[in-house]
């Protein structure tokens, strides 16, 4: 695991895909705020995430986009020096063994929550990723763009000789990968990792990495993740605040702790598990009440309080006012703001006069 007891992962990994939505004309930014992320975090080569939060940003990502096939094009289509794991191994090595050796020891020290793996079986070897924990979601965005890029690897190392007849590809769901897979053996696994077999003759064809490792610029891949726990754990909780009846077992069980270790953990920043999922209710109510016309009644029912009644007294001990009188005044402060930015033009074209 890392070193706060939460299954991380470098936001870098997310690059490709925040580019691959530029390009789609998504609005990237707003779709990362959603998860409590922004383009700087991912732009930063030391912030790490909560693993689930990258499964459930890959999987609204393909929504978004109505592409099934989104995260396996976009391994088919990146930059790869836009992918600092990919840049870092591809320094070093001559051969495709060497290659994925080095690929599979960087991926597993910058992701935590699983291990990546390069086995030999007699004629046959398999590059894959074991997850320390069953996600409760299927990672299938995920599985999709790991085995595209093995076997993108694998395409452009053996050239005219490659077979893609050869591989065996196990993801956890085979419904998300293109055509291009329809030729190959594709089973269906869990939700514990993904794989792709190919025959072990092929370790040993030459391959030249200098096209992976130049442009890499800085790019530089951390020791271990370095996002607070707190900050982390409160990602996880705003992408699951809306769910039915979140409890304080269930937030155990989403950050993959027992609920006295994660209890002990938040204890360290004089917090409890029921005050975090509180706080994420008030910040969700206060963008609800500030971006939106629903109602008070509408908004308690959305973040799970028992009655709009219940709702306003917890959102006035924690403001001292309450929901309606902070929608007023939310909207009085715009209202006069924009204002006072529409008579900036005449001001100056006044003082040009003078």
């Amino acid at each position: 695991m890392s070193q706060h007891g939460l299954p991380l992962v470098q936001l870098a990994a997310l690059r490709p895909f925040v580019s691959a939505l530029d390009e789609r004309r998504v609005d990237a930014e707003t779709l990362l705020g959603r998860f409590g992320l922004s383009q700087a975090l991912v732009a930063s080569p030391d912030a790490s995430v909560h693993i689930l939060v990258i499964h459930q940003f890959l999987e609204t990502a393909a929504q978004e986009v109505a592409n099934p096939f989104f995260a396996s094009k976009v391994a088919d289509e990146m930059d790869f020096s836009l992918w600092p794991l990919l840049s870092a191994a591809g320094r070093e090595g001559t051969s495709i063994g060497d290659f994925l050796s080095r690929f599979v020891a960087l991926g597993s020290e910058a992701n935590p929550s699983a291990v990546q793996y390069l086995r030999l079986k007699g004629t046959m070897a398999e590059v894959g990723e074991n997850r320390r924990f069953a996600p409760p979601i299927t990672p299938a965005q995920n599985d999709a763009f790991m085995v595209t890029l093995w076997v993108r690897l694998l395409e452009w190392a053996l050239g005219t000789d490659f077979d893609p007849s050869a591989p065996l590809v196990t993801v956890s769901d085979p419904s998300v990968l293109p055509p291009k897979f329809h030729v190959m053996k594709v089973i269906q696994g869990n939700r514990l990792g993904a794989s792709v077999t190919f025959p072990t003759m092929w370790l040993s064809k030459p391959f030249e990495l200098s096209g992976i490792a130049e442009g890499a610029g800085d790019l530089s891949l951390p020791n271990s993740p370095t996002i607070d726990f707190l900050m982390s754990f409160r990602q996880v909780l705003r992408s699951h605040i809306f769910e039915q009846r979140l409890s304080v077992a269930d937030v155990a069980e989403l950050v993959s702790m027992s609920r006295p270790t994660l209890s002990r953990r938040l204890a360290a920043f004089n917090t409890t598990i029921q005050a975090e999922i509180k706080s994420i209710q008030l910040e969700r109510a206060c963008q609800a009440l500030s971006l939106t016309d629903r109602t008070i009644t509408e908004i308690a029912a959305e973040l799970n309080f028992s009655s709009a009644a219940n709702f306003t007294r917890t959102f006035r001990k924690k403001f001292g006012i309450s929901p309606s009188e902070y929608r007023r005044e939310f909207k009085k402060a715009t209202t006069e703001t924009t204002a006072a930015v529409r008579r900036l033009p005449v001001a100056s074209a006044l003082q040009g006069l003078g």
